[in-house]
């Protein structure tokens, strides 16, 4: 096709439109803006995208997950959930290790381990920097016999979670609907569970068949004893952050196509569909850090990360395009998103009540004929 007609359209979302916000804006286009005629196509491309990244590498989406424990005195099944603080994580040791640490010890204490029933000792992550895996060690002596006799990890993400469905999925998470769509297993090298309803014959064979982020070993007195050490191990490396690209999406119909995993609450049948995807943006290598140290004894050492732009220029052969099927556009939403189709994490509400994590972006619009 030969392209006859083109023009730039210069976005920037920091001052949206009314019923709009930063990362997701609805801009109405002037008659004749982008048409074409009967017998023309309109092609809408990516030429350049700018953002500071200004929101968390951990964050709301990623920093949930649950301690689930099975009494063996009274055959039944409890959980806590464990919450990770937000922030930009420059390390897993002592950093990431060290808020693992206060978080899991409450949700240990949530459950009731205090007093007569208290872990011997606190429980503790470690980070092995060989292998990149985290490790929770829990020393349950004095716990009470059979009170711990078993535990585990879990981390969900359910597409279609459905609070109603009556099994342990919705005795642990209720109507936390967040919970229920985590990438937190990625930050700590672990199995998720994606299912919405875990059965079983027995309250036991429910718990066995609920997904361990960890593999469980047990140590000291053989099962149901209360065992004197738990001993939790990723399965591979744990991350800092889970998001490699950002997504701008629009609601003009295109020829695009993607698979099924793109969308919050989508089937993954079938497993290829129309895709609202314009462009797909990397956010490319972090940049360089600088090192203070605490002019302490002994010294400890803080790694500051620089400014991260997120930014991308075509580079001619307009990668990331749609030929629209409509001859004439009144109407432009981009939106800003995860591979998920979530709506990039704020840090507040009030960065949102401010417009302060908006992008800037130059959309070029060709006309072109078939030749």
């Amino acid at each position: 096709m030969k392209v006859i007609q083109t023009k730039n359209f210069f976005v920037n979302s920091e001052n949206p439109p009314p019923n709009s916000e930063c990362r997701d804006v609805v801009i109405s286009i002037p008659q004749g803006v982008i048409s074409c005629a009967q017998n023309e196509h309109i092609r809408v491309s990516l030429g350049a995208f700018s953002m500071r990244q200004s929101f968390y590498t951990i964050n709301k989406y990623n920093n949930v997950f649950y301690l689930v424990v099975f009494n063996m005195n009274t055959l039944t099944i409890s959980s806590a959930k464990i919450t990770i603080p937000e922030g930009n994580y420059q390390a897993f040791d002592p950093q990431l290790t060290q808020v693992l640490d206060v978080a899991t010890d409450k949700a240990f204490v949530d459950l009731g381990f205090t007093g007569a029933t208290a872990l011997t000792t606190p429980p503790k992550w470690n980070y092995n920097i060989l292998t990149g895996k985290l490790q929770l060690i829990v020393t349950t002596a004095g716990a009470g016999a059979q009170t711990l006799a078993n535990m585990k990890l879990v981390s969900f993400t359910i597409k279609d979670y459905n609070a109603g469905s009556g099994s342990v999925i919705q005795q642990i998470i209720g109507s936390d609907t967040l919970s229920a769509f985590q990438d937190s297993h990625e930050i700590l090298g672990g199995c998720r569970e994606t299912r919405n309803v875990v059965t079983g014959v027995d309250t036991e064979a429910v718990f066995d068949n609920l997904k361990s982020l960890f593999d469980v070993q047990r140590t000291g007195a053989a099962y149901p004893a209360n065992p004197t050490t738990f001993d939790l191990e990723g399965y591979y490396q744990a991350s800092l952050g889970t998001k490699e690209n950002l997504y701008l999406r629009t609601d003009l119909q295109s020829n695009n196509v993607q698979t099924s995993g793109f969308d919050t609450g989508s089937s993954g049948y079938p497993f290829v569909v129309n895709s609202q995807i314009l462009a797909k943006i990397p956010f490319g290598n972090q940049p360089s850090s600088f090192v203070k140290d605490t002019e302490t004894t002994p010294i400890s050492y803080y790694y500051q990360s620089g400014y991260n732009l997120i930014n991308y220029i075509d580079n001619g052969n307009n990668l990331y395009s749609m030929r629209l099927s409509s001859k004439n556009i009144t109407s432009l939403r981009l939106t800003l998103t995860d591979g998920l189709g979530r709506l990039i994490p704020e840090e507040s509400k009030e960065q949102i009540e401010c417009n302060a994590l908006y992008f800037t972006a130059t959309i070029r619009i060709d006309v072109m004929v078939d030749e």
